[in-house]
């Protein structure tokens, strides 16, 4: 960001922190970071859905309790999986408090997966 003047205008951590699974900071400038790994084990991947399986749960995880407030933009890959999980289906909508619902989804059934997600999520605390 640059002023009227044209200088830099430099922005800090103003809090930070872990909670749970999640590492966080705040910044002055109003936005707000949320970042971590969620570990699955035993996910079972055997409800088929067209020519794929889909985990027979949801996984969706509440972000540190206040730290958005609006739907921040979250970003997410498969970090680790012990059976070749191909992708994450996502259903509803993320929201400031919570994830959308995640699905991991393979070409075989596998009653016991264990899954690594990494997480981030960008949006604004005030």
């Amino acid at each position: 960001d640059f002023s009227k003047n044209g200088t830099a205008q430099v922005d800090y951590v103003v809090e930070q922190g872990t909670t749970g699974m999640w590492s966080y900071r705040k910044w002055a400038s109003g936005v707000a970071e949320c970042w971590g790994l969620y570990e699955k084990s035993g996910c079972d991947i055997s409800a088929a859905w067209g020519y794929l399986f889909e985990s027979t749960s949801s996984i969706r995880l509440d972000f540190p309790a206040g730290l958005f407030t609006a739907t921040p933009v979250l970003n997410m890959n498969l970090q680790y999986s012990t059976a070749g999980v191909l992708s994450l289906e996502t259903t509803d909508e993320t929201t400031k408090d919570k994830t959308c619902n995640i699905w991991p989804t393979r070409a075989t059934a596998n009653a016991n997966v264990y899954v690594v997600i990494a997480l981030r999520a960008i949006g604004k605390w005030k």
